[in-house]
């Protein structure tokens, strides 16, 4: 009996052991998972054989994991999710985006955003979490909480959407726990997909998309919500019936075109093609219109601009109006790709409609000339080639057709490196919205790609911090800082800092992406921020300055020095969502802010530094007392101890002891008042908490569709990811006076961080 019990236990521990590796650890996906690689020669025979061994395979891979087509409980024969295999065309959204949101009115501009594209979109995809999660323990879900407006904001910027016939979708990251933990009584993956939910419904958002996941597990797909799983890594064959989604990141194939491998396993599938960090998109919209699949506009990469070349942005309308427009046929169960007897460098794929008595083509020339000649089409038995019409969709017009029993010839016009469609239709049953359709397109296509531009931009950034007296050294400097009032200096123990003649700033940014193992033309983009002395945004800076004499705070303004401050200033934010969410007696009930005159700093944090404040809450502070933010070069002059070039502010070598203890998870994030680690001090100048205590605001940049602010020092909460191979997702921590780190800005709600805090300089 106990040999019985102690066998169940084991076997029981084996399983929850497993459950919890698969929750720290997802399953990744195997390499090249996403794709079959097309004919390695495009003549008949091959096409012919090629088709054999990949529809057999077919056949006993869908045969293996038992999936029927024919499935009542497939995600396929839901009604409510039929959309799916129709959404073409997503934008990822970062919510940081200044077309999606102003900050002065503190409202969603949709209308504006949308308004940057000439394009159709099918749905969104909000985010607004990477790469600033990690800052401080809010998680995932309270991200979504922190922003203007909270969730009902959140509720009325779906609606607006969906007005607009927009999908809306919502990322889940799985690789978040170390942050906050919504239920510590359930498992983090029980109260992802409780939280989940509890999103979906008070938002009427519309699908998830699962980032890093090879596919969304089921467990994640409730039936009676009709709500989409879109997995960011593709979907396994075991979560088909479950996924009706995926994005494709096609690469490492040996033959092109190659075919999506989860549509071709179940044709209404609808996979999106993703690249973001691609400088060549032509090669993803031809693998898009071969495979009539959808593809993910993406320009604004956590900030950073990848924009598109206007050659890219006419190819992608022209061959999504197309595709919009023929939708219905993009789910045809008899979607073949790899057509036969097509002229060399033609690649198409066709998409037959009986019931409409038509069938869809799609065409790629993957060729550096020009295609003008015949080609020639075996009709589908449906069709009779004596009775039919067919009409180049591309450029919008009929063509004159030869039949020859049940094949079909006429001639075609397909651009190098280019795109075309075909319908070929029962005569008499053209769709009545044809002739409009054609008119449009012969219109959109009388230029050639060619002659549209293909130089991409590269946006600029301002930094939009106050001005100080370092220049670099070319440039005459002649101000010296002199205190307004010198009880200033007293007040708030301001240290005056010699300045000198040159003095090298060098300085690492500590962004993750782009990752040099996966994107190693990362140097093309316009990665970190751009100081006034730069011409474009560079992830590491390095240049010579002259530093006049200025002030700086010998601590961060503490909790008590800024009540002070409200007290006698009377500042009132514009919006008081999670200002000084620390401190007591915020509220007169669930929905009403007491007066900020009577908000009470507990005794234990008065010594300690302010946070949950934004930029215009310290910049209100600093102001009052005719001071500024430090420029980050003055942070570093300070922390470095000057000529003396230190990598930390008392000396070069790391000592735990100085500095608050490191904290990896947790509900809350304990802190220390500011002159509790004296030893942890620069040396030549007695400034401290410069290292470990809370990230101190420095400069601000803003380019025309995202704004940052650098942050130093670091906190003492430092998050790790689960995750299997790829890198710690978590915002990066700091120890090190020689790099910053870069937060995007939002709103004041959302930037009101537990680690975000501030000292102010002269």
């Amino acid at each position: 009996m106990k040999k019985r019990f102690l066998g169940k236990m084991m076997r029981l521990t084996i399983v929850m052991l497993f459950m919890v590796l698969h929750v720290i650890a997802w399953e990744p996906m195997p390499e090249g998972y996403e794709l079959i690689d097309g004919p390695h020669a495009h003549d008949n025979v091959s096409i012919g054989v090629w088709r054999d061994k990949w529809s057999n395979w077919k056949e006993m891979e869908l045969k293996t994991y038992r999936y029927s087509p024919k499935d009542r409980a497939s995600v396929y024969n839901t009604k409510a999710l039929q959309w799916t295999q129709t959404s073409l065309l997503q934008v990822f959204v970062m919510m940081h985006d200044r077309m999606l949101f102003d900050r002065k009115t503190n409202q969603y501009t949709v209308d504006r955003f949308l308004s940057t594209f000439d394009l159709k979109f099918d749905s969104v995809l909000l985010w607004p979490s990477y790469p600033n999660l990690g800052i401080d323990t809010r998680n995932q879900w309270q991200l979504w909480h922190s922003l203007p407006g909270g969730i009902h904001g959140l509720k009325k910027l779906v609606d607006d959407f969906h007005a607009r016939g927009v999908r809306v979708f919502l990322p889940y990251l799985p690789w978040d726990t170390a942050t906050h933990d919504p239920n510590p009584l359930k498992s983090r993956y029980q109260s992802d997909i409780e939280e989940l939910y509890k999103l979906f419904d008070a938002t009427g958002a519309d699908g998830v998309n699962g980032d890093t996941l090879f596919g969304v597990p089921s467990s994640f797909y409730r039936a009676t919500e009709g709500k989409a799983t879109c997995p960011e890594g593709g979907v396994p064959t075991w979560d088909l019936a479950t996924n009706p989604m995926s994005w494709g990141y096609y690469y490492g194939f040996s033959s092109f075109p190659p075919v999506a491998r989860a549509k071709f396993l179940e044709p209404r599938h609808m996979v999106q093609i993703c690249s973001r960090w691609s400088l060549n998109r032509g090669l993803e919209f031809q693998i898009s219109h071969f495979n009539g699949a959808g593809y993910v506009l993406w320009e604004n990469i956590w900030g950073i601009w990848n924009g598109m070349t206007v050659r890219e942005i006419e190819t992608l309308k022209r061959t999504m109006m197309i595709n919009q427009q023929f939708a219905f046929a993009i789910p045809s169960l008899q979607w073949t790709p790899h057509i036969p007897d097509l002229p060399k460098d033609l690649h198409a794929s066709k998409f037959p409609v009986e019931i409409s008595k038509l069938t869809f083509y799609t065409i790629i020339c993957t060729n550096n000339q020009v295609y003008d000649g015949p080609m020639s089409l075996v009709l589908d038995e449906f069709l009779d080639a004596s009775n039919v019409a067919v009409y180049d969709l591309y450029y919008g017009q009929k063509l004159q057709v030869v039949a020859s029993g049940r094949s079909i010839q006429f001639s075609v016009h397909v651009e190098e490196y280019g795109y075309g469609a075909l319908l070929v239709v029962a005569q008499g049953s053209e769709p009545e919205w044809l002739t409009t359709f054609l008119s449009t397109m012969h219109n959109q296509t009388k230029a050639p790609l060619a002659s549209y531009d293909t130089q991409r931009p590269l946006l600029k950034q301002k930094m939009t911090s106050e001005s100080s007296a370092a220049v670099v050294v070319s440039v005459d400097a002649t101000s010296k800082a002199e205190p307004s009032n010198p009880k200033v200096i007293e007040l708030l123990n301001l240290v005056e800092i010699a300045g000198v003649d040159a003095w090298n700033f060098t300085v690492d940014g500590v962004q993750i992406e782009p990752v040099p193992a996966w994107t190693p033309n990362g140097k093309d983009y316009g990665v970190g921020v751009q100081f006034p002395w730069e011409d474009r945004p560079y992830p590491h800076h390095a240049t010579e300055l002259w530093i006049e004499d200025f002030y700086i705070m010998k601590y961060p303004v503490t909790n008590a020095q800024y009540q002070t401050f409200l007290k006698a200033s009377g500042y009132v934010p514009s919006d008081l969502h999670r200002f000084l969410l620390h401190w007591d007696h915020r509220h007169v009930n669930s929905t009403e802010y007491a007066p900020i005159s009577s908000w009470i700093v507990p005794d234990s944090i008065a010594n300690q530094p302010v946070v949950h404040v934004s930029l215009e809450d310290a910049q209100a502070f600093a102001s009052y007392y005719g001071l500024r933010l430090p420029h980050d070069w003055e942070w570093q002059y300070v922390a470095s101890n000057g000529l003396a070039y230190t990598k930390l502010p008392y000396g070069n070598d790391l000592d735990a002891s100085r500095h608050p203890t490191i904290q990896r998870n947790g509900d809350s994030i304990l802190s220390d008042d500011v002159d509790a680690f004296s030893s942890g001090c620069s040396t030549s100048n007695s400034i401290c908490a410069l290292i470990g205590h809370v990230w101190e605001l420095t400069d601000s940049f803003c380019d025309t569709r995202t704004c940052s602010v650098l942050v130093r020092g670091g906190s003492s909460y430092q998050p790790v990811t689960s995750s299997l191979r790829d890198p710690n997702w978590y915002f990066p921590s700091i120890a090190s006076t020689t790099k910053h780190g870069k937060f995007l800005t939002l709103s004041a709600s959302y930037d009101r961080a537990a680690t975000i805090g501030f000292r102010c300089a002269l």
